[in-house]
């Protein structure tokens, strides 16, 4: 696998092990395994992601999206 996506390759990403860490009635933060395939539906690449997602003024918005879930892990 790359360790840089290059995004001219890219079609699609999939969600895969999606998981509720924390969540409150105004905030959810979750992890998941991202896959991104390109045009002809190899896999070019795997991330592991962590999400904040905020309740913001009654809108649900990102407020952070990280792609080092493993390197923070592994610390």
């Amino acid at each position: 696998m790359r360790s840089v996506l290059d995004y001219s390759e890219w079609d699609r990403s999939e969600w895969k092990n999606l998981q509720v860490i924390q969540s409150t009635e105004y905030m959810v933060h979750i992890t998941v395994k991202q896959d991104q395939f390109d045009v002809t539906g190899k896999k070019i690449l795997t991330q592991d992601q962590f999400w904040a997602i905020a309740n913001i003024e009654g809108d649900w918005k990102i407020q952070a999206l990280s792609n080092f879930v493993d390197a923070i892990q592994r610390n």
